[in-house]
């Protein structure tokens, strides 16, 4: 099909490929919308920066799924949690400046029971 479709023939030759979503929608992949979900995905999952630091995933995501993914390193993903958490923190920071009372703050942390992996911290604002 692609040997004879002009139009397939121009999507698949230029940098602004599109395809169907799975709900139907236009998708357009972009490099910059992976890193960000990566990087949440880190975050969420509490996973080590070097986690996509694999060759053979690497290839499994541009085989199976995207060919034109280019890896994240993880210095990469480490400076791109290092920046959300910095805009995080400021946010908090601009928050409690405009706050016309004083705040107190506490904080506990603990680990779950039966040896689950999950830790959690628990800061009370009063």
């Amino acid at each position: 099909m692609t040997k004879s479709c002009p139009v397939v023939q121009a999507a698949a030759a230029g940098s602004s490929q599109t395809t169907m979503g799975v709900d139907g929608s236009l998708f357009v992949y972009e490099a910059d919308r992976v890193r960000d979900r990566m990087e949440k995905f880190v975050i969420q999952e509490t996973l080590s920066f070097d986690h996509f630091d694999n060759k053979r995933m690497t290839a499994l995501i541009q085989e199976t799924l995207q060919p034109r993914y280019t890896h994240v390193s993880r210095m990469t993903l480490r400076r791109d949690c290092m920046k959300m958490w910095k805009m995080a923190k400021d946010e908090m920071i601009l928050g409690f400046q405009a706050l016309k009372i004083g705040v107190n703050l506490t904080s506990d942390v603990w680990t779950a029971p039966s040896g689950s992996p999950d830790a959690y911290l628990c800061v009370t604002a009063h």
